[in-house]
């Protein structure tokens, strides 16, 4: 049983990313130090003992970890994904930006941030740059207070808007609207394709990951269930742990987890299968079309096949005529050996298309000018549903591996001696079936 999971990305999530596997292990592990310190100091009040070690200084951090801020680049631009002001349109750059993982100190009214993983005090106080993080009165939130000026180094820790670094900013729930909106049009442009060759999903729907490779999930479904699961089971008491219908809905949950997690990381996108004959096709109208783009606003042929594909008074119409020139491009291929009717019937079909696509497009210029004219502003230009990569923008957001501690050694040392594990009387019940 996998289940049926959303076929999409998890933008909310993927746009604001948490911090990375390496910051979590330390954060964990500053928990654990800070514990230890604190049980010292209660064993040994007064000083009667022996004296209790000083706590790290670096430990007593006021809030953090704080990730970078995340970023994409677009067509030789770098956009920095602002959560501060999530419903800001592109903009120039205004504000400076962490580029390390980064925690608070001091008290509030006075946060100040320093690096979290290689904290190195410098040999003096560095000049801080005017317009560092926390230069803007929008910027009260404690994870954008200013840089500790003891640890924190212009260009290492954190970067501003100044030349020659040059940056774009674009709000998340702006930028997540948009990708959004492009990737359930790119879907639906991918089921009609489907329906019109009668072919899998996976031809015009997939994961573009060069290391995804779907003969992998049943290997690691089959390590999940048998040593991850396996674990589990055995970590619980037959007599005094939870019910058996309780130990199953806990398993069903974990395996519905595990597949959710993998849908999520190989997220799909329209195959080339798609978008190379889509772009092919597209460039025929395209001479036509170029005279209608705003001077400032020129599109590509990728990005005029977009459109055609997402726009709904096209979507339907491009769908058809890129069937029948998918048809003619395969039955063009080396070594293919398709009938003389079979390749007239292609062909006509596909010049009638053409015709169809051609008339259409001169009926619906009005509707498709305006929207030119619209992608003259620079944020639609760059981020219309109709224009946008969103595949692009997604791949270069970074993956982040969950930190999970491992509780078995801890809960060996408060539950209570268990018989012998091969005992007949310990087989628990759902080893031995239903009762």
């Amino acid at each position: 049983m996998q289940g049926s999971f959303p076929p999409g990305a998890h933008w909310a999530s993927a746009l604001e990313p948490d911090v990375d596997y390496q910051a979590q292990v330390k954060e964990r592990s500053d928990v654990i130090e800070r514990e230890i310190h604190r049980i010292a100091t209660l064993r040994h009040p007064g000083g009667a003992a022996p004296p209790v070690p000083p706590l790290n200084p670096l430990l007593t951090y006021a809030a953090g970890p704080f990730p970078p801020t995340a970023f994409f680049r677009l067509e030789g631009e770098t956009y920095y994904i602002l959560w501060n002001l999530p419903n800001q349109t592109t903009r120039p750059g205004a504000q400076g930006h962490y580029t390390i993982t980064t925690v608070v100190t001091g008290a509030a009214g006075a946060y100040i941030s320093r690096p979290f993983l290689r904290p190195v005090q410098n040999a003096g106080p560095v000049a801080q740059d005017p317009n560092a993080p926390s230069s803007l009165p929008t910027d009260a939130d404690p994870r954008r207070s200013p840089p500790d000026p003891m640890y924190c180094v212009p260009g290492r820790d954190y970067i501003v808007p100044n030349n020659p670094i040059a940056y774009l900013e674009v709000g998340s729930a702006v930028l997540r609207r948009a990708l959004e909106e492009a990737e359930t049009l790119d879907l639906a442009f991918a089921r009609r394709m489907e329906g019109l060759g009668n072919v899998t999903s996976q031809v015009c729907w997939d994961c573009l990951d060069p290391d995804y490779d779907p003969s992998d999930r049943p290997a690691v479904m089959h390590q999940f269930l048998g040593r991850y699961l396996s674990r589990f089971y055995d970590g619980v008491d037959p007599e005094t742990g939870p019910p058996t219908e309780e130990v199953a809905d806990e398993a069903l949950h974990k395996h519905k987890a595990f597949c959710q997690s993998w849908a999520k990381k190989h997220y799909k996108g329209l195959t080339p299968v798609i978008t190379g004959p889509a772009e092919a096709l597209a460039s025929q109208f395209y001479p036509f079309l170029e005279g209608r783009f705003h001077p400032n606003a020129r599109l590509t042929r990728m990005e005029l096949a977009r459109v055609l594909m997402r726009h709904p008074d096209t979507a339907a119409e491009f769908a058809s005529c890129l069937h029948f020139y998918g048809s003619s491009l395969e039955q063009a291929r080396g070594g293919r050996n398709a009938s003389y009717k079979q390749m007239t019937s292609v062909s006509s079909y596909l010049a009638v298309g053409n015709k169809r696509l051609g008339d259409l497009l001169g009926s619906k210029m009005a509707q498709l000018a305006q929207l030119f004219l619209d992608l003259a502003d620079p944020h639609r230009r760059r981020f219309h549903p109709y224009v946008v990569d969103w595949h692009t923008i997604l791949g270069q957001m970074p993956q982040i591996h969950r930190y999970f501690r491992n509780t078995a050694v801890v809960q060996g040392l408060f539950r209570r001696a268990q018989q012998n594990g091969g005992a007949a009387a310990h087989v628990p019940p759902w080893r031995r079936g239903r009762r």
